[in-house]
């Protein structure tokens, strides 16, 4: 006869995070969608160099949410804001400094 099995029954998934990334030449705003996500149930870790996200839903659906991006400017961390609305994850962080960029011409 079989032994019943000892193994949890919760299954877990990771989920592609919907997000975007708008800079200018002073910051960068970055939104993320987190539908049935909680405020308490999102983890938000930011470096000098990227930003890292955590979330899990809320119900019967122990989907996870996980994500982590590199920017391309350094940041202030310090000086960064998030606000969570409507199932939208918002944080606005600074720029170490202003960078200019050159257009290229395209022939």
């Amino acid at each position: 006869m079989a032994e019943e099995s000892k193994v949890p029954t919760t299954r877990w998934a990771w989920a592609n995070v919907n997000g975007n990334i708008f800079c200018n030449k002073n910051e960068c705003k970055i939104t993320v969608n987190l539908p049935k996500v909680r405020r308490e149930n999102i983890a938000f870790e930011v470096t000098k160099e990227t930003f890292c996200l955590k979330s899990s839903k809320d119900g019967d659906s122990p989907l996870d949410y996980f994500g982590c991006w590199i920017l391309s400017n350094p940041i202030d961390p310090k000086k960064a804001k998030a606000t969570f609305k409507d199932g939208i994850l918002t944080v606005t962080v600074p720029l170490v400094k202003p960078y200019g960029v050159t257009r290229l011409p395209i022939e």
